[in-house]
């Protein structure tokens, strides 16, 4: 299962990699060590493979330390082109879409200029979208509707509004 972004910790992944090494470099030091010692009784030898052990967990820290890295970072990778997959399936949406949609900014509890809107919504007001980019919705709604006055508090607990309105076309 694909982890959404709120769900990853990357304080958490890295104390996993830090865990990780730690685990595996206590087992090979201790390990290495206890083998060493019970198998060579010459002090010149013991030294040699003691060195020679030595880089070995140098060389086997960096493979290791590598393998995680990479693998995070192929993490990284895969949540980023899942990222853009999404954002293009939504695009197509938005802009396919034969109803009027639009994103506005939200200023205090009211309804800010239009930040995108779709293709419907520029045909069906006569509006190109870079004129609609700079009305907001009350340039559009005719005077004689009410809009709520808590309406931008609305769309921010519940990420969107639905209304019956009359709207004013450029023609």
């Amino acid at each position: 299962m694909q982890k959404f972004p709120e769900q990853i910790n990357p304080s958490f992944s890295a104390f996993k990699i830090a865990l990780i090494y730690f685990i595996i470099s206590v087992l090979w030091i201790v390990a290495s060590d206890q083998l060493l010692n019970f198998t060579v009784i010459n002090r010149q030898l013991f030294i040699t493979l003691a060195i020679f052990k030595g880089s070995l967990f140098v060389v086997f820290s960096a493979v290791l330390i590598y393998f995680l890295v990479f693998r995070n970072l192929v993490s990284i990778k895969r949540s980023g082109e899942e990222l853009i997959k999404s954002e293009n399936k939504f695009r197509e949406i938005f802009n396919k879409a034969n109803d009027m949609i639009s994103m506005n900014a939200i200023v205090g509890s009211k309804i800010g200029r239009f930040l995108e809107v779709n293709d419907a919504m520029s045909q069906k007001l006569g509006y190109s979208k870079e004129e609609l980019q700079n009305m907001t919705p009350v340039d559009v709604i005719s005077p004689d509707i009410k809009i709520p006055e808590n309406i931008g508090e609305t769309l921010r607990k519940k990420g969107y509004t639905t209304h019956d309105l009359v709207l004013v076309t450029k023609w």
